[in-house]
């Protein structure tokens, strides 16, 4: 077994971290492996944000079940399945947004979103960083997109 594969299946959810930031260095790392990620026709349907106000990363904790992780890990992203950028193109050429509300595109998105995730997870993990997914992101979707700020065509993953 390589050692790709070896990462791979001694993968464990972590929900103890250490008080320290990560540094911009790791955190550039983890985002171009996240935005290198494989995408349905390149379209890259995501978008990542990073949680730095503390206010906000507690409503979310709450929401999430999650307080003693999200509110202790050194960084916390929220993977957003992302048609907005999409949605602009279209209205700025004149063309309609019916390919936009459909079930396929829904699914390419959040597809995109977690496929980016998981890059980042294994390039975290190849640096000894610990992650955790929050699942729970989903308990209240409306509320979580309404605290992101979240426009029209976007969804938290």
């Amino acid at each position: 077994m390589n050692t790709t594969i070896q990462q791979l299946v001694k993968h464990v959810s972590v929900r103890e971290f250490k008080n320290e930031r990560l540094s911009d260095e790791i955190k550039q790392h983890l985002l171009t492996a996240a935005r290198s990620a494989s995408s349905s026709h390149f379209v890259q349907s995501f978008s990542i944000l990073e949680i730095t106000d503390e206010k906000l990363r507690k409503e979310l904790a709450e929401i999430t079940n999650s307080a003693s992780y999200v509110n202790q890990t050194g960084t916390f992203y929220v993977f957003v399945g992302d048609l907005y950028r999409q949605s602009k193109l279209l209205l700025e050429n004149n063309r309609t947004l019916d390919g936009l509300r459909n079930m396929e595109s829904l699914l390419v998105s959040v597809i995109d979103a977690t496929i980016a995730a998981q890059n980042m997870v294994i390039a975290a993990e190849s640096l000894d960083l610990g992650i955790c997914y929050i699942g729970g992101i989903r308990n209240d979707i409306e509320k979580v997109a309404e605290l992101l700020n979240l426009p029209a065509f976007t969804i938290p993953v």
